[in-house]
């Protein structure tokens, strides 16, 4: 069942659609990069009982559960809709004629995960639209899919995955296709627990993330090899306040097209709280966050080196089934 509906869905959405105009490929390039990089993932960090905690703003990636028999079974899937409102210093993400502006960015997606054995399957649909106050040209919407398997128990040990990442971008609304990308990873995850209350559940921990990553585009010039390390660092204050740290390091190298030759350095650093209203004692779907996040790129090629912060808060629902 899992299959066929995420197989249906995968076709409609990710099936190679006619070659259009490379029209602000490195400014789609890079939201596509944006939008997977803030985007929570539905994650479960290990932990000695067999129900998992949402800590919070979750871990990078996919989680492991440890099975005790007779306990309630994980709920494998995760409806999720946000609306990131944000204020961007470099809209079109160039080093010279930077453009500020407002822009607004609401998703829907859905997200499944599966524990099997040493084995932890997940997959993702989301559909992302980006919506631009003042540059109406930068409108741009996107498709996207994440299809992974964390081979082993997710701990201090690090543990291989692969997964396939597929994006459909356009402009505007789904109107004009830009460039289909193809993104195929390997790479290793540890999780540490650096601080934890009486019953061993995580207050504090770290995620560290080592990935090599081939695209393969549509558009030749979007076509690259990176090598990705990625450090999470996420904590709990309270049942309803959280917090995460997320420095990312990537060099991106470039392959074919206009771009061959060129080999991009970036960073990115997310900081971020969220608040869960809570309903009952218990959590509930709703949740309202406030995340700041730096970008530099430095390049070898002339106008790619660019700097920019993008700022704002978001309301989000997410539900578990």
């Amino acid at each position: 069942m899992v299959s066929k509906y995420f197989g249906v869905a995968a076709m409609a959405a990710f099936a190679w659609s006619a070659q259009a105009p490379a029209q602000n490929i490195d400014s789609i390039d890079s939201q596509v990069d944006f939008i997977r990089f803030t985007a929570p993932e539905g994650t479960r960090a290990p932990r000695r009982s067999a129900i998992p905690v949402d800590t919070g703003l979750e871990a990078v990636g996919v989680g492991a559960i440890v099975s005790n028999q007779g306990q309630e079974k994980p709920k494998e899937f995760t409806l999720s809709i946000g609306a990131p409102f944000t204020y961007t210093t470099n809209a079109l993400k160039t080093d010279t004629g930077r453009v500020d502006d407002v822009h607004i960015n609401p998703t829907a997606g859905l997200s499944w995960e599966k524990p099997l054995n040493k084995v932890t399957l997940s997959a993702s649909l989301q559909m992302s639209y980006d919506e631009y106050v003042d540059l109406a040209a930068n409108d741009q919407s996107v498709f996207l899919g994440n299809f992974s398997a964390l081979l082993g128990t997710l701990g201090k040990t690090p543990t291989p995955y692969v997964s396939y990442a597929p994006s459909v971008a356009y402009l505007d609304f789904y109107d004009h296709h830009v460039v289909t990308l193809h993104d195929f990873t390997a790479g290793a995850r540890s999780f540490f627990k650096l601080r934890e209350d009486a019953k061993g559940n995580p207050l504090t921990s770290l995620v560290v993330d080592v990935a090599y990553s081939r695209r393969e585009a549509s558009l030749a010039a979007s076509e690259q090899h990176r090598a990705t390390v990625t450090l999470k660092f996420s904590g709990v204050v309270s049942p309803e306040l959280s917090w995460i740290l997320k420095p990312q390091f990537q060099g991106r190298f470039y392959s074919a097209g206009t771009n061959d030759g060129r080999n991009d350095y970036n960073f990115k650093l997310l900081a971020g709280i969220e608040w869960k209203l809570i309903k009952s004692g218990q959590p509930s779907p709703y949740k309202v966050a406030f995340n700041i996040v730096f970008e530099r790129n430095d390049s070898n090629f002339a106008g790619k080196d660019y700097t920019a912060w993008d700022i704002g808060p978001s309301v989000g629902y997410s539900y578990k089934f």
